[in-house]
């Protein structure tokens, strides 16, 4: 199982250039595997697109992963150009992660319909990989461009929590990402033989690929800077709130329980999302992941 880390939305200075490109030089040279960005689109978070677009730049191994764009708020056609430009400028190294949105303040901030948007997904994922085919969508206009360097397109983990979007995922994407499923073998195993069923009865080849996330926090006074990171994000729900801050990790101890048991469940990739964009936060994970032996 590999390991890798998300960047935090948070209201520091990470949201300033030499800060975030640090911080991603930082996970380059260590043994994660991946840099993730989440997306609000009414909120004060980058743009996931360009902020990964910048991180290509400066990193030159570990991957780059959306977690996840809202995809029915987005134009297809645009959305497929962006992605296969970062696929291009980051030599491959990109995994499109998409979902449907669960936060109608942000479709209504880009003017986007709210209902039928797990319908308008499915046609949207069809439609960008005829477009990375190299396929034009209305006869007699030239396709739209660039050509993708990975074949067919950048790999399109969908992010699901509920079981009919883990159903959808084992449809029309390449895996899924989740949030939702406890550090617990016997939670994730159920979640895995979910998709793989639906995978197969799709008559689907090879298997879905397997991303889990959670919220981790180490170093001094961990437990009380995870709870007002969750306070400040999860500011609209406190029961939203105490949910996630239950099913977090927090002592060093508990993070490697918890990479034990999602690569014991048969998960291909963890992320785990820290508190601050500190570079400790990135140098403590990176210690136990190479403590415990896990590749990059």
């Amino acid at each position: 199982m590999k390991v890798g880390i998300c960047f935090p939305m948070t209201m520091d200075g990470a949201l300033q250039r030499d800060m975030f490109t640090n911080w991603c030089e930082v996970v380059d040279g260590s043994g994660l595997s991946t840099i993730a960005l989440g997306e609000r689109i009414a909120y004060h978070a980058q743009d996931s697109l360009i902020a990964l677009a910048v991180a290509s730049g400066v990193t030159r191994r570990v991957r780059l992963m959306t977690s996840v764009v809202v995809l029915p708020a987005r134009n297809t056609g645009m959305i497929a150009k962006e992605v296969a430009s970062l696929d291009v400028l980051s030599g491959g190294r990109f995994v499109f992660g998409v979902g449907i949105g669960s936060r109608p303040t942000d479709f209504q901030a880009l003017e986007a319909p709210w209902l039928g948007r797990a319908r308008r997904v499915e046609t949207q994922i069809e439609a960008l990989r005829r477009i990375w085919r190299g396929e034009t969508l209305v006869d007699g206009v030239t396709p739209i461009g660039p050509p993708p360097v990975s074949s067919g397109g950048p790999p399109i983990i969908y992010g699901a929590m509920s079981d009919a979007a883990l159903r959808r995922a084992g449809r029309i994407a390449d895996g899924i990402l989740t949030w939702s499923i406890r550090p617990d073998a016997d939670v994730q195993r159920a979640t895995i033989r979910m998709v793989d069923q639906v995978w197969r009865e799709a008559g689907r080849e090879g298997r879905p690929h397997i991303v889990a996330a959670m919220y981790f926090s180490l170093g001094p006074k961990s437990e009380e800077i995870l709870r007002s990171h969750l306070t400040a994000y999860y500011s609209y729900s406190a029961e939203a709130r105490q949910k996630v801050f239950e099913i977090s990790t927090y002592t060093e101890r508990a993070v490697e329980d918890a990479i034990r048991s999602y690569a014991e469940a048969g998960v291909d990739e963890l992320l785990l999302g820290p508190p601050t964009a500190s570079m400790d936060q990135i140098n403590y994970l990176a210690d136990v992941v190479s403590r415990l032996g896990y590749s990059i």
